[in-house]
């Protein structure tokens, strides 16, 4: 196998792996998004359950529940709200880990992207070089036709010269 077609096999490989990187990438930025709304979410869900709790305090004021009863519902919510902040941070922290997985195919696609550039260089050197070995047979080639031609021509020329000799 010639070295260009080593190179573009090369390329060609690159680009493949390229082309799944992205298809990584994009599904870990997707991600990113996914788990900074799902913080967003949780937290705006905390606040909201929180503030039940001030409603507790008028429901009792109404007489609705009595003080024992909203002790232990102002508990729950509480635990609620915990609960949710505790997912909330999840998925802050998930967010940070699909960052991290974002900058890493970030890098891993770059590198990739290197790689083929430094291999399409590789292979425009080969084949100027490979160009310039034809070139040079080429040229050998013509010179030693032209050699061949000129021998010929220098025959010719010595049986022409014995014709006329014969003739006269």
């Amino acid at each position: 196998m010639s070295n260009v077609v080593k190179s573009e096999v090369k390329i060609f490989a690159a680009q493949e792996i390229g082309v799944a990187m992205d298809d990584l990438l994009e599904s870990a930025q997707a991600e990113v998004n996914k788990c900074l709304g799902a913080k967003a979410a949780l937290l705006s869900a905390a606040k909201t359950v929180g503030h039940l709790s001030g409603h507790i305090d008028k429901d009792v004021e109404g007489g609705l529940f009595d003080e024992e009863a909203s002790v232990l519902i102002k508990r729950y919510v509480a635990r609620a709200v915990s609960g949710l902040e505790n997912l909330a941070q999840s998925s802050g922290n998930q967010h940070l880990i699909a960052i991290g997985r974002v900058q890493a195919l970030e890098k891993a696609v770059e590198s990739i992207k290197k790689f083929q550039d430094s291999e399409r260089a590789k292979m425009a050197v080969k084949l100027a070089a490979e160009a310039r070995e034809a070139e040079e047979e080429l040229r050998a080639a013509e010179a030693e036709d032209a050699e061949a031609v000129a021998a010929e021509d220098a025959c010719d020329d010595d049986r022409g010269t014995l014709v006329h000799a014969t003739d006269a």
